[in-house]
């Protein structure tokens, strides 16, 4: 975990770990146009305790923090984690960063255009995200639940399980070309407006959650590729 510098401006802080503008959103820390004076000075500003502030700032980064050990997990207990720990967080977050993309563009996008662009590039990652999501909730998981508890293969609609893990993994590769997408956005020409990598850095931040999800869903298929030979088809 960073040791976090009281006196470093709050979009520094934004800057080296995205997740923060969450906290300072709490407090009504503005970390976007008002983010180039210290943290101590913004509490002042805003009459919060820095003690306080910072004190959420490390919490909330050790909660982030914490170890998944997927592998001690049954194929039931894995796919409720990730529904409950990635999908219901993003359930909460792509709203937020729907909100954070919309109002730079509007407000910066005529003189930075690829402001406008990392919002068209978002809005397509999150809608795409949004129904891989419930794919997973409504088809995959379901399946796998099943496997988990099956003394032997069980018979799906769809003929076997290998044909929804082919959507997955596929829907995964669109979403790492949108993290690709935001970082050439990002490195083309000069840099971004000093409000853009708290918008980029959010976004890139939470693809990057994805791939954690991503990660652990993998597991969760290989996994059934042992149990059920019928993924084999």
């Amino acid at each position: 975990m960073q040791t976090i510098d009281i006196q470093t401006t709050v979009g520094e802080l934004v800057k080296e770990r995205p997740a923060r503008s969450r906290i300072f959103e709490k407090f009504k820390i503005d970390y976007c146009c008002g983010g180039k004076i210290p943290l101590t000075e913004a509490c002042e500003k805003r009459g919060v305790d820095p003690e306080t502030v910072l004190d959420a700032l490390i919490a909330d980064e050790s909660a982030q923090d914490g170890y998944v050990d997927a592998d001690a997990m049954s194929l039931t207990d894995l796919a409720d984690h990730i529904v409950v720990t990635h999908h219901d967080h993003l359930r909460e977050e792509l709203p937020r960063l729907d909100f954070m993309t919309r109002k730079v563009a509007a407000v910066h996008g005529d003189v930075e255009p690829r402001l406008q662009q990392i919002r068209d590039v978002f809005v397509a990652f999150q809608d795409e995200l949004t129904h891989h999501m419930e794919k997973e909730e409504q088809i995959l998981f379901p399946m796998i639940r099943t496997i988990d508890k099956a003394d032997s293969a069980p018979e799906f609609h769809c003929g076997s399980l290998a044909n929804p893990i082919r959507v997955m993994e596929s829907e995964h590769d669109n979403a790492g070309n949108a993290m690709e997408q935001f970082r050439k956005v990002e490195r083309r020409r000069k840099p971004l407006l000093s409000v853009s990598p708290v918008t980029h850095t959010s976004c890139h931040w939470r693809t990057t959650r994805t791939r954690r999800q991503q990660i652990q869903t993998t597991i969760i298929l290989k996994s059934c590729e042992k149990t059920n030979p019928r993924t084999n088809r």
